[in-house]
């Protein structure tokens, strides 16, 4: 079925108005340096910018960059194959990683949410492409998977692999765009793409609709290729004219490059090294989606544009990089993004821009969204969307279980611990009534916590994945990769047709709420049947360090 749900919101927790994580800016060709900004929201236009120290001698260009934490981020050299761990907070190199044979060092590094893996993509050796897989933490030195690619990815490229919330990877190439799911070992399908190649693109969180900017010279309109879910190798596009994404005075130049999604997924903003100019698309994204062009200070170079669009954590701060060389001027840009709101500030860059990337060292939040629907919606449940725009998701909607399906779920006991980057330890240890004859092996378990103010936690574990016989199934997953951090999952049958079921992960892509009643909802699925038992519980604060426990 054709998803119709599409994300309007995501609260940012934690996250000050106005007060944002430090920010990189890497400069190929503008220096060949890297500057820290720890305050870049704030003394605009003349924010504080520090000189990276510790990189090595000339030749050098740091280009693509992705920040691993809020402290660390990784930034690929353009002439060599290697990769310098940079600290934020000293501005200084660490380490450097060797990457001979696995990752050229140009082009796009992306880290996911769960920050568990990064993915270096660029032009390969000897004319292939190979995606390199890079697992976090960092070990010296690490242990880097390669998956083959279809094609290239363009050198200059420094946005070409996004995820989203689930952290399925979508990774550009010449002839299409290459989907892979944690953890990242092979492709699960292409979308394949006609010339013009793909060189950047941005997803919303919920995976619902993926933007693909054409890669057009001169006069050639510049437009975005928007794709809607359900996603395949047979997905065709709709596409979305940006107006004035051209450049007849120098054709040579690319009309549209770097596109980044906001948080919130309300606007995706591209740009272009045509000249120096940035678009706003306001969502729901198709081909009828307003487009507001954001205008720059008129003492830009007007030949020369952008490459990349870095965006803060909170959606409302973006720096603009890369297609500079030695211009000596960027743009930070302030929300809101509109041609009305946007404050723009020209922001001198001594040496010149260069032609790398920017970007924000907060890690990514995955907090509560909320939905809306548009009209026709139905529930698919399993897909931990809120489809038909009630208010419940998949197990917890009527449409999903119902009736008799429906038990009361028994919480014997519950855990829920702050972890690193917005994650949190979870055990949960509960029983579930009437599953007396059901074959747990053909079923998908639902783990579903709901707050007083949203979501708080979705996942779906596939069907097949709870293994043994009998009345004993396991199910093991130490990286965390199938279920959103889920790791342990145990679930023991009585004669009484009752289940003792016992779920576990210590980094789960959940924010740890306040103290409060929290709604667990587990759900079993097959394409037969629906079972499902739910119970509201106090969970109550223990100790100073966020814990919550149940009762």
């Amino acid at each position: 079925m054709l998803r119709r749900s599409v994300l309007a919101g995501v609260l940012l927790l934690g996250l000050a108005s106005g007060a944002w994580s430090q920010a990189i800016l890497t400069k190929a060709n503008g220096g060949d340096d890297i500057l820290i900004f720890p305050t870049p929201g704030t003394g605009l236009p003349a924010p504080t910018a520090t000189p990276v120290t510790g990189l090595p001698s000339a030749p050098l260009r740091p280009h693509g960059v992705t920040c691993i934490d809020d402290d660390t981020c990784l930034v690929g050299d353009f002439l060599s194959p290697r990769v310098f761990v940079v600290r934020a907070s000293t501005a200084s190199v660490i380490d450097t990683i060797d990457t001979t044979a696995t990752y050229t060092g140009r082009a796009t590094l992306a880290v996911n949410n769960a920050r568990t893996f990064v993915l270096a993509v660029s032009s390969g050796f000897s004319g292939t492409s190979t995606l390199a897989v890079i697992p976090l933490p960092l070990t010296s030195p690490p242990t880097i998977g390669t998956v083959p690619l279809p094609d290239l990815l363009a050198a200059f490229a420094t946005e070409g692999v996004a995820f989203d919330a689930s952290d399925r990877a979508y990774v550009c190439h010449g002839t299409g765009v290459s989907v892979l799911d944690p953890p990242y070992t092979t492709i699960a399908f292409t979308i394949p793409l006609p010339s013009p190649q793909c060189v950047s693109v941005a997803v919303t969180p919920d995976g619902t609709k993926l933007l693909v900017p054409e890669l057009t010279v001169g006069t050639t309109q510049g437009r975005v290729r928007i794709f809607t879910a359900p996603l395949s190798a047979m997905s065709t596009f709709d596409p979305l004219d940006i107006a004035g994404a051209s450049n007849g005075a120098m054709p040579a130049l690319l009309n549209l490059s770097g596109i980044v999604m906001l948080p919130d997924a309300s606007r995706a903003l591209v740009t272009t090294t045509a000249a120096p100019n940035l678009w706003s698309i306001t969502a729901p994204f198709s081909g009828a989606s307003v487009v507001e062009p954001i205008a720059l200070p008129a003492s830009f170079n007007a030949a020369r544009g952008f490459e990349d669009v870095g965006i803060s954590p909170d959606g409302q701060l973006a720096i603009l990089g890369g297609g500079g060389d030695n211009d000596a001027h960027t743009a930070f840009v302030r929300a809101p993004f509109t041609t009305a709101g946007a404050t723009v500030f020209d922001v001198a860059v001594a040496g010149g821009r260069g032609n790398g990337a920017a970007r924000f060292l907060s890690p990514v939040q995955l907090p509560p969204v909320t939905t809306t629907t548009l009209p026709g919606g139905a529930e698919d449940c399993g897909n931990c969307l809120d489809d038909d725009g009630n208010g419940l998701t998949d197990a917890e909607d009527p449409s999903c279980c119902t009736g008799s399906q429906r038990q009361t779920l028994t919480l014997r006991s519950g855990r829920l611990k702050p972890g690193p980057s917005d994650t949190t330890a979870l055990k949960l240890k509960s029983m579930i009534p009437g599953l007396s004859g059901v074959d747990l092996r053909t079923q998908a378990l639902e783990v579903q916590l709901r707050g007083a103010h949203g979501e708080l936690f979705c996942a779906t574990l596939p069907a097949g994945r709870l293994v043994g016989k009998k009345r004993a199934f396991r199910f093991k997953d130490r990286a965390g990769t199938v279920a959103r951090g889920l790791a342990k999952i145990a679930v023991k049958l009585a004669r009484g047709g009752a289940a003792k079921v016992s779920i576990a992960g210590k980094r789960t892509q959940l924010t740890t709420p306040a103290a409060g009643s929290i709604d667990v909802t587990l759900g079993l699925r097959s394409e037969a049947e629906s079972r499902c038992a739910a119970v509201t519980a106090p969970f109550r604060a223990v100790g100073k360090k966020g814990v919550l426990r149940a009762p």
